[in-house]
């Protein structure tokens, strides 16, 4: 599976009360469910890290997600990970050139945890409101960074986009074999739909404008033809889900 990064709620802190400044807090919370990430959300459920924390292979701390501002590694000894009961705890011990982002931390203008993964086991399902959740039971830890913006859809982009992400958590309904006969029904809509505005795009266009029209350039047609595919591909594959 893919390497995935999630940002969770978190609690995050520099300690300054020691001569050396750590960075420490939790990376991510157990139970808590994420923003919608495209028709579903996602929880973490506890164990989640156990395994990996237990195989030993060197996990990093970077500064949001940038490998070129390693913060602190378990090789070395100066990122510190534990499962806990509400979560993934860390300890960084930062190098000399972070004071500025233990200064961004300490302001609160850094106050999010967002961590690298691999999926080894997940398990999904409905909820009381009929939302499709995942529940993370096991993944591989790749690395934790503290982030100024969390990985998540923002909430203005959801709003302009209800349709398309109730298109996709149909989708995932689907995929995952959650959807009821009414949801079939929906996605069943949606592929008419998305047909008729397929057609209109192409009937809407001038004849005297089609007439006029030049040939274009090998680039140019490739690009159209491989438009058209992607739409035919996608009512192809919006088909499959309710047969």
């Amino acid at each position: 599976m893919k390497k995935a990064v999630l940002t969770c709620p978190a609690e995050i802190r520099a300690d300054s009360e020691n001569e050396k400044p750590k960075i420490r807090g939790t990376a991510a919370v157990f139970n808590e469910l994420s923003l919608d990430l495209g028709g579903f959300r996602e929880r973490i459920m506890p164990g989640a890290f156990a395994k990996t924390l237990e195989e030993g292979s060197t996990k990093k701390a970077y500064w949001n997600h940038n490998s070129d501002r390693v913060l602190g590694s378990t090789k070395s000894g100066t990122l510190v990970l534990e499962e806990r009961d509400n979560g993934l705890y860390f300890e960084i011990d930062p190098p000399e050139w972070a004071g500025e982002h233990i200064e961004s931390i300490e302001r609160g203008d850094v106050d999010q945890m967002s961590f690298g993964f691999r999926t080894v086991k997940d398990r999904w399902a409905k909820d009381e409101d009929g939302r499709v959740i995942r529940d993370l039971v096991e993944v591989q830890l790749f690395e934790v960074s503290p982030v100024a913006t969390p990985a998540y859809p923002q909430t203005d982009a959801q709003v302009r986009n209800v349709n398309g992400n109730r298109l996709q958590e149909l989708i995932v309904q689907a995929d995952h074999d959650l959807i009821d006969e009414s949801g079939r029904e929906e996605l069943r809509s949606a592929i008419v739909e998305l047909n008729q505005r397929t057609e209109a795009h192409h009937s809407d266009e001038p004849d005297h404008a089609k007439a006029e029209e030049t040939t274009p350039e090998p680039d140019e047609r490739d690009n159209e033809e491989g438009h058209g595919a992607l739409q035919d591909e996608l009512i192809s594959d919006l088909a499959l889900f309710i047969n």
